[in-house]
């Protein structure tokens, strides 16, 4: 039996529906286990990304707050103005490291893991920028005390950072953007 190379085709190769859906899944599944950080011996979980940095840790300390049943991850360190970061998707608190210290010269510095990333554990009741905006103020401002946040954004957490100054503007000094917008190279700032 002569079988033609179309029918071969379709009974073994997937649709072009399951193979855009199987080429999506792939790089969300991989990205998303990522996004938390691997135990490492005796070092702490959340403390693995900066183990090799002596002088980092010593600057900052690890922290967790419980914000309506997600247990939130921060890292902070330094003194003066408060400044919060908040990271991109599918990032994490590490994504702010390098700029972490020369921040922390002139300003206390908070470092977050949005819900559902990095070492922040538990369902939010939403992941849309506007709920996530109100975790982060829990955490921010109920939570470590902060009423005068200067709220700095990258990529995902932009949004967050601008729902985050919309709905709290008394708790907002200031609110920075950077690329909110792939298309964009500028960054969007508010007072």
């Amino acid at each position: 039996m002569i079988t033609s190379t179309r029918s071969l085709t379709r009974r073994f190769l997937p649709s072009a529906r399951t193979a855009a859906a199987l080429a999506l899944a792939l790089p969300l599944t991989v990205g998303t286990a990522a996004c938390s950080t691997p135990p490492s011996g005796n070092v702490a979980p959340y403390a693995v990304a900066a183990q090799r940095d002596p002088a980092f840790q010593s600057a900052f300390r690890h922290g967790f707050a419980d914000v309506d049943g997600v247990r939130m991850h921060y890292v902070t360190g330094g003194s003066g103005t408060p400044v919060v970061l908040i990271h991109g998707w599918p990032q994490t608190w590490y994504g702010w490291w390098p700029i972490m210290p020369a921040l922390a010269e002139k300003h206390t510095v908070y470092a977050i893991d949005l819900p559902g990333l990095g070492d922040s554990t538990g369902s939010p009741t939403g992941y849309d920028k506007a709920t996530l905006a109100r975790y982060v103020h829990r955490l921010v401002a109920d939570r470590l005390g902060v009423r005068d946040a200067r709220v700095v954004g990258h990529d995902f957490g932009a949004a967050v950072a601008f729902q985050y100054a919309s709905q709290f503007p008394g708790d907002t000094a200031t609110s920075t953007c950077r690329s909110p917008d792939p298309r964009s190279t500028r960054p969007c700032t508010a007072r």
